[in-house]
């Protein structure tokens, strides 16, 4: 006697909704629940969440949004497109950056008929929406993606070792484009301390000697502190350090996003201020996750001599060797520092597929901006 498995994809609008499928999941870091609410908090929209079933147990699922332009530009390939090469200087040639200007501008009349687009991503992670349980559930997954017929569906930040992921994207027409890196440093067990990591290349001995000398002559130290100490103070840093590197940001937003963490925080926080003269000059928010850690947060001060490097790299990689983690997560941006402390630059590609008659102007200009941006990674010469 055979038996037939039951199988089938149950949606729901909104983590509340979810919740009853939602355990028993192999979740990371920013599939769990808390992760989740926040992000939802924030985003000012519900999620819709789809769980593969499985004779009633949950064995995958998929977090998607649907955009008509307002989300986080990372997030929304349209946007991206639409970004052309305008935080790419330095990083595409000349002739290449003439052609993206060109392609871009035809994005952005096409819009209208892009959008709106069904994404499969994470908040705030820069990893797919997806949760595997079993990989023959993928399909179906991306069958329920494409299920409402909307213009342009994405699956953002894929990791290049997802190969049967990659392949099943191309196969239904899916074109890449790495516009974002996860920078990874890989903790040696060996290590007993800073100064081994230090020791590991010459030049990145005397920096670290060199950075750290300067930050503790200023007067400056860091400390742990528990996540419910954030307050005004933290959301002034954070905004301030979002406004410097061009983003729209706000104290209010950065309020809500700290009361936020502290009504859910997920996984196991780690929070580090940096203290001179009796003033907080800056702070990171990290996450512990299966031996891993993972930045998160920051706000920072620019008057404190290298606070940066200390806060975000050297505090954390003395307390994760201390306490045994196996790597840290840096995320995105400032590749050239990350590469040069040792990170590894691991590209996360996006994948879109839009309406036919915009396929080839997608599909020329994700490739433009995809050499362009391993390049600014250094996953490419030049």
């Amino acid at each position: 006697m055979t038996t037939t498995e039951t199988t089938q994809v149950v949606r729901a609008d909104g983590l509340d909704a979810a919740g009853p499928y939602w355990d028993g999941l192999p979740h990371n870091l920013f599939s769990s629940a808390n992760w989740l609410r926040t992000g939802e908090v924030l985003g000012g929209t519900p999620a819709r969440y789809s769980v593969v079933q499985r004779e009633g147990l949950p064995s995958s699922a998929q977090v998607t949004w649907r955009s008509s332009g307002e989300m986080w530009v990372y997030n929304d390939p349209v946007a991206l497109l639409r970004l052309g090469a305008a935080e790419l200087e330095g990083h595409i040639e000349e002739n290449a950056a003439a052609e993206v200007a060109e392609l871009a501008a035809v994005v952005e009349q096409a819009a209208q008929e892009l959008y709106p687009a069904r994404i499969s991503v994470l908040p705030s992670g820069y990893r797919p929406g997806l949760v595997v349980g079993s990989a023959h559930d993928v399909p179906l997954l991306f069958d329920d993606l494409e299920k409402d017929g909307d213009p342009t569906t994405a699956v953002m930040h894929v990791g290049e070792e997802d190969d049967r992921t990659v392949a099943l994207l191309r196969e239904r027409g899916y074109v890449g484009m790495a516009a974002a890196g996860d920078s990874v440093l890989e903790i040696d067990p060996a290590w007993g301390g800073l100064q081994d990591y230090a020791a590991v290349e010459r030049r990145r001995g005397k920096r670290v000697r060199q950075e750290v000398d300067a930050f503790r002559a200023s007067g400056a130290t860091i400390r742990e502190v528990d996540v419910a100490a954030l307050g005004a103070r933290h959301a002034e840093l954070h905004s301030a350090h979002l406004r410097r590197y061009g983003h729209e940001a706000t104290e209010d937003s950065s309020r809500r996003l700290i009361s936020a963490i502290q009504q859910w925080p997920a996984g196991q926080p780690l929070a580090l201020e940096i203290v001179r003269n009796g003033t907080v000059d800056g702070f990171l928010v990290a996450y512990e996750w299966g031996g891993e850690l993972f930045a998160s947060m920051l706000g920072i001060s620019p008057d404190t001599p290298y606070g940066y490097f200390n806060l975000i790299y050297y505090e954390p990689i003395r307390r994760a060797v201390e306490v045994g983690l196996s790597r840290i997560h840096f995320g995105p941006g400032t590749y050239q520092a990350k590469r040069q402390r040792g990170c590894t630059v691991r590209p996360l590609t996006s994948y879109v597929r839009v309406p036919e008659r915009w396929e080839a102007t997608v599909a020329r200009l994700a490739s433009l901006l995809d050499t362009a941006y391993r390049r600014e990674m250094g996953a490419v010469g030049g």
